[in-house]
């Protein structure tokens, strides 16, 4: 048991040369990504997808209306974070009123905070087929993944929205 419980916990990895303290980590700015509707803005966060085989970097829409995460299955496979399983369970889902098929991967996900640390979580990822055709492009052509709320309710960083200057700041977990 104590080894399940220590593969669950959040892990902060710190770049070389940082501060010891968690608490001392910089501010993570990150950009706010446009959609189809004039002056509108959705907020971003770079999250870092891998496993075993391979590895994508991706700017991801943050959905805080999203309880699950959602990412292009095509794209994953073609940099090897996901193989694709023969006679794999595709699970029907909906979003903006409109079916997708996806299927559910435990993926290592990292968010990086500005000081070059990250946090890391194994969490069940969304790899949704037919990216491209499906509700999560209707609002933002441009997206390849959308960060729902599990990610950021396990890793527990703090979130700031600055809709003014369209930034979305991530710094390391508080205490309380």
């Amino acid at each position: 048991n104590s080894r399940k419980k220590k593969n669950l916990r959040t892990i902060i990895t710190l770049p070389t040369g940082s501060a010891k303290n968690p608490k001392m980590l910089d501010h993570n700015l990150r950009n706010v990504g446009s959609t189809v509707y004039k002056n509108d803005f959705y907020p971003t966060v770079s999250i870092v997808l891998q496993t075993d085989s391979g590895s994508l970097e991706i700017n991801a829409d943050f959905d805080t209306g999203a309880t699950s995460s959602f990412a292009d299955y095509d794209l994953l496979k073609s940099h090897h974070v996901v193989e694709p399983y023969e006679n794999e369970y595709v699970e029907i889902s909906r979003h903006l009123s409109e079916t997708f098929g996806c299927v559910s991967r435990l993926i290592n996900v990292e968010v990086k905070l500005s000081s070059g640390a990250v946090l890391r979580r194994t969490l069940p990822f969304n790899c949704v087929e037919k990216w491209n055709k499906s509700p999560f492009v209707r609002i933002n052509p441009r997206r390849t993944a959308l960060a729902g709320r599990d990610i950021f309710l396990e890793l527990q960083p703090s979130v700031t929205l600055d809709f003014a200057n369209r930034r979305t700041t991530i710094s390391a977990p508080t205490t309380a």
